[in-house]
């Protein structure tokens, strides 16, 4: 059974029933699932199902299956962790988030799963320390439940499954398009491609 099965481990982190941030804008990275309109005025639910992003109804939920680790940032912490595959995968979506939150206050929720994507959520007036020892049991279990399946790298990373694992050319093609529309200057190109080429 998982961690989240339990009819007790889920109330055993903290949880009575549900964590609800509100104020919540989403700037994608979950696949197949782009910022909706009116992105700034949605609702995170927290619960056994998992982290489900939703306005009047669920637009979707990250099942905790697919769930490796949750981060809770700062906007200055989360921009330090823009790596190229990042970027892509956000596309212009990114540079909004990085122009959008620098200085703010506020709270960045990072949602890594088993295929390697990040989902980036921003928590209007909330800031990490309000929100970052709720969530801290939850990465916990996520963790070791990525341990225990026994795919980590050598520093205790979760590892993309072999099928999950980006195609580098495809993503050099993509920041080449991005820095084609005026996206990227040559500068962040040459860097984010270089941070590419160094995976392989």
């Amino acid at each position: 059974m998982s961690w989240w099965e339990s009819p007790e481990g889920f109330k055993s982190l903290g949880f009575a029933k549900t964590l609800t941030p509100n104020h919540v804008s989403y700037y994608g990275g979950w696949p197949g699932h782009q910022a909706p309109e009116g992105k700034s005025n949605l609702l995170l639910k927290i619960d056994v199902t998992g982290i489900t992003l939703r306005k009047f109804a669920a637009i979707f939920t990250i099942p905790w299956s697919d769930v490796t680790d949750i981060a809770v940032e700062g906007p200055e912490a989360a921009q330090n962790r823009f790596t190229a595959t990042r970027l892509i995968a956000l596309g212009p979506l990114g540079l909004a988030f990085k122009k959008d939150r620098k200085g703010s206050g506020e709270a960045i929720i990072t949602v890594i799963t088993t295929a390697g994507d990040e989902a980036i959520f921003h928590v209007g007036q909330t800031l990490p320390r309000d929100i970052a020892p709720k969530l801290a049991p939850l990465a916990i279990q996520a963790r070791r439940a990525t341990k225990q399946d026994g795919q980590t790298d050598q520093d205790g990373e979760r590892m993309p499954s072999a099928g999950a694992l980006p195609d580098v050319a495809a993503q050099i093609e993509k920041l080449a398009d991005l820095k084609a529309k005026g996206i990227l200057t040559d500068e962040e190109f040459a860097s984010k491609k270089a941070e590419l080429l160094a995976r392989m």
